[in-house]
């Protein structure tokens, strides 16, 4: 079974579920339970461009907030926390595919 019987698969799945799939019932996550919200202005400004909704197969993209009652980041001596975010973005935007 090579890739070609994937894609079969696959493509039947879709044609059956037009008629069954309603995008109103897609649950959407809206919070994050671990990462703070510089940590997820960060994901929502990458992810938010990368990733394109696709009918039936790929939702449009859901900011994410910190989970109700997470607590304050605040910003680490010298900046060092922002200084990582910004490199990996930077490396991120240069390796990730378009």
């Amino acid at each position: 079974m090579g890739s070609g019987w994937n894609v079969r698969v696959v493509t039947e799945i879709m044609r059956r579920s037009n008629d069954c799939v309603e995008l109103d019932h897609i649950a959407a996550i809206t919070f994050n339970i671990r990462s703070t919200k510089p940590v997820l202005d960060w994901a929502n400004s990458v992810f938010g461009t990368l990733v394109q909704p696709a009918h039936h197969v790929q939702p449009a993209y859901t900011p994410l907030g910190p989970a109700p009652g997470r607590p304050v980041w605040t910003d680490s001596p010298r900046g060092r926390i922002r200084t990582r975010l910004k490199r990996f973005t930077t490396w991120w935007l240069q390796v990730a595919p378009s």
